[in-house]
């Protein structure tokens, strides 16, 4: 049985690339990403899909956080008052971008802040704040 890199390139990709499947295309090079990386979203279940989104930021992997910004900038953009860890955030992207500046992700951070200048406005991080939802004694 000859192995796949014995075999002509016309071959594997004229015939047997057909019968692989789009979801396990996508891991194969950028080309593939940009064409399915829509599909990702339902590869990763619902109640996983924000510490998937955290991993991305924690690991800087810019380049697949750029397609799940583009896809859901809107959507966490309406998602007000966000809660993580003691604090309350604005929306969900302001708590993408603080949490990529946390992290010292520098280059999400830019991603974000470049996308969310295009779509939004040139100023936008600077309108939310944070607040520290911790009980605090008083006396």
């Amino acid at each position: 049985m000859p192995h796949l890199s014995e075999l002509p390139e016309c071959i594997v990709y004229n015939c047997i690339f057909d019968f692989i499947p789009d979801e396990n295309l996508i891991w194969i090079n950028k080309t593939y990403y940009k064409k399915n990386g829509h599909l990702i979203k339902k590869m990763v279940p619902i109640r996983d899909f924000e510490s998937y989104i955290r991993s991305l930021v924690k690991n800087d992997n810019y380049f697949c956080l750029e397609h799940i910004v583009y896809e859901n900038i809107d959507r966490w953009n309406k998602m007000k008052r966000y809660k993580y860890r003691y604090m309350l955030f604005y929306n969900y992207l302001h708590f993408i971008y603080c949490f990529a500046k946390i992290n010292g992700s520098m280059r999400c951070v830019k991603l974000i802040d470049d996308i969310a200048r295009e779509k939004l406005s040139l100023k936008w991080h600077k309108k939310y704040s944070i607040k520290d939802i911790r009980r605090k004694w008083s006396n």
